[in-house]
């Protein structure tokens, strides 16, 4: 490489050559998935975060989140992080599958990931195993007693 520098009045200052050294980028981004743990579980139809952390030795382009092969979000700036809904559980299973991939590229194409697999739980009301009914105060429950209490035990 030379370098040539000129002032205002047109006179023109040049180096020797200058030796430079092109190292090519061959390392991936290190990424890391740190919402949510692998092994969890989501209620289906309901919110969760997918959070995650990009390194890389010169820079990170940017971040693709993806569930179940569906692209989430494409992110070109730290943090990174997406709002997802855990989809709906089949009729007949209690759970289902979600996998959760994270992909960093850097700018010179080269791509690292991470992955993690958690499910979607079905959303069941509430069941209660046992109620009972208690007076308030007085130790008796009778007809008409104005203050009984109940609880419930699932």
């Amino acid at each position: 490489m030379r370098v040539d520098a000129e002032d205002t009045k047109g006179h023109v200052v040049s180096t020797g050559p200058i030796p430079v050294q092109i190292v090519e980028d061959l390392q991936p981004p290190v990424d890391t998935i740190t919402s949510p743990a692998g092994g969890s579980q989501a209620i289906e139809n309901t919110g969760f975060t997918i959070r995650a952390l990009a390194e890389d030795d010169a820079e990170v382009a940017f971040v693709r989140i993806k569930m179940n092969g569906s692209v989430l979000a494409t992110i070109v700036k730290a943090p990174y992080e997406v709002n997802a809904i855990a989809p709906k559980v089949p009729d007949g299973q209690t759970t289902a599958p979600i996998d959760v991939v994270v992909e960093a590229t850097d700018t010179a194409g080269n791509i690292g990931g991470d992955q993690v697999f958690i499910a979607a739980k079905k959303n069941r009301p509430p069941t209660c195993d046992s109620i009972a009914a208690y007076p308030e105060r007085n130790g008796t429950i009778s007809q008409g007693s104005p203050n009984v209490v109940f609880e419930g035990g699932a």
